[in-house]
């Protein structure tokens, strides 16, 4: 009997332990699962308060970077490059008028106007800087080539930031004789966002990504042209997010017919980096350039296997010529031509994780509002080839119409 009692006391105990640890693992899940969505909240709180700043400072800013203004010292002298004695008697003439044609933090065009002469920069474009404002750099004049004038003598740059300011027309007389810098710091002109949908998915039967997604960033990294040339070296790098849709028919590569080319058709993700080797305008005072570039890039991927699929990464290196081509200020064409050694680790099998070459051929046009660089249109087209001739068959092409997006737009419609 006391056996009996002693072994329902120890039943009873356990079942009260065990209850009182139900109730104490529900507890903590409870917790947990509180715990998780105040983090969830604060989460979408702090999102909310980020997708506002961004909506809120949409419209372009603006930060001041210096004054550029004309000397009060007028008239100014005339130097002749064949009658250099010092004892000889300079001439001086009265400037009427500067303009100055900026892009990149330089001057590429600058014209003084006098009575009877104009004096132009003849080689080289004009860093704005204070630095260089007051170095030795000598205007030509367009009638009599031996006359010319200083820069130093009649411009002046008061610098408030070594930033770049931005690129337009100055114009200068002595009716209005300095003029403001800026430059537009909002996020809609640090990023370049552009839509693309695919043409030959819309008016064929190829179908290369329903929508593409493209976020570009050009950063300068100096102001220093080759001397007496329109070359700089080394002078920007540039990064590059790509994001492709697909439909669920195009959404996969098959192992059993993989090929590097329908990997990189098939990636839905592509990033980059490039950096620039050269750069120079095509002829003296060109807005127009040639660039060569070098880079390296990740592109991923699905891959389906007999069983499962499985998200692949690739990468790659490469190297880039170019000539962008303007026309005007809202139209432009871009000519590229790209060698890719494509690398993809994951795809051992049939020895497909070799490096292989490919090569792209592009061309894209583009047109925006003379007053809104942001409602920009583009179409481009790419023709992508393996250098094997055993995959001559799997090459392709992208034809593609697309839209510049701003990004405090794209999240105000998205809310």
């Amino acid at each position: 009997m006391k056996i009996k009692k002693i072994l329902l006391i120890v039943l009873v105990s356990m079942l009260s332990i065990q209850e009182a640890a139900s109730q104490k693992v529900a507890l903590d899940t409870i917790k947990k699962v509180d715990s998780l969505s105040g983090k969830i909240e604060q989460l979408n709180s702090k999102l909310d308060f980020i997708l506002d700043k961004i909506q809120k400072g949409g419209d372009d800013e603006k930060q001041f970077i210096g004054v550029i203004k004309m000397k009060n010292e007028n008239p100014i002298v005339v130097y002749d490059t064949i009658k250099s004695q010092e004892n000889v008697s300079k001439p001086t003439v009265l400037v009427e008028k500067v303009t100055m044609l900026v892009k990149d933090g330089y001057i590429v065009d600058l014209n003084v106007y006098t009575k009877d002469e104009k004096f132009t920069n003849p080689r080289a474009p004009i860093t704005i800087s204070t630095r260089r404002f007051s170095k030795f750099d000598y205007l030509h004049g367009t009638r009599e080539n031996s006359k010319s004038i200083l820069l130093k003598d009649f411009l002046n740059f008061d610098s408030e930031s070594s930033f770049l300011p931005e690129d337009g027309l100055i114009i200068l007389t002595n009716e209005k004789k300095s003029d403001s810098l800026y430059r537009n710091v909002g996020l809609n002109t640090v990023l370049d966002l552009r839509l693309y949908t695919d043409a030959l998915s819309l008016f064929g039967k190829v179908s290369n990504g329903i929508a593409q997604t493209d976020i570009k960033i050009k950063h300068i990294l100096h102001r220093l042209n080759v001397k007496n040339t329109g070359g700089f070296l080394g002078h920007y790098f540039k990064f590059n997010l790509n994001a492709a849709k697909f439909d669920s028919k195009n959404n996969f590569i098959d192992s059993a017919s993989f090929t590097k080319t329908s990997f990189l058709q098939k990636s839905w993700l592509n990033t980059e980096v490039a950096y620039n080797i050269l750069s120079t305008w095509i002829e003296r005072k060109s807005l127009s350039i040639f660039y060569f570039d070098i880079g390296a890039g990740i592109n991923v991927s699905t891959l389906a296997r007999i069983k499962d699929t499985i998200t692949i990464t690739g990468q790659n290196l490469f190297a880039e010529i170019g000539l962008n081509l303007k026309s005007s200020d809202n139209i432009g064409l871009d000519f590229y031509s790209r060698l890719t050694a494509n690398y993809s680790p994951q795809t051992s099998f049939s020895g497909e994780n070799k490096a292989e070459k490919i090569l792209k051929f592009g061309i894209e046009a583009y047109w925006n509002p003379l007053k809104d660089r942001a409602g920009r249109i583009f179409g481009r087209v790419n023709y992508i080839m393996s250098t094997l001739n055993s995959e001559k068959k799997n090459h392709f092409f992208q034809v593609q119409l697309g839209y510049s997006l701003l990004l405090s737009k794209a999240i105000e419609s998205g809310k």
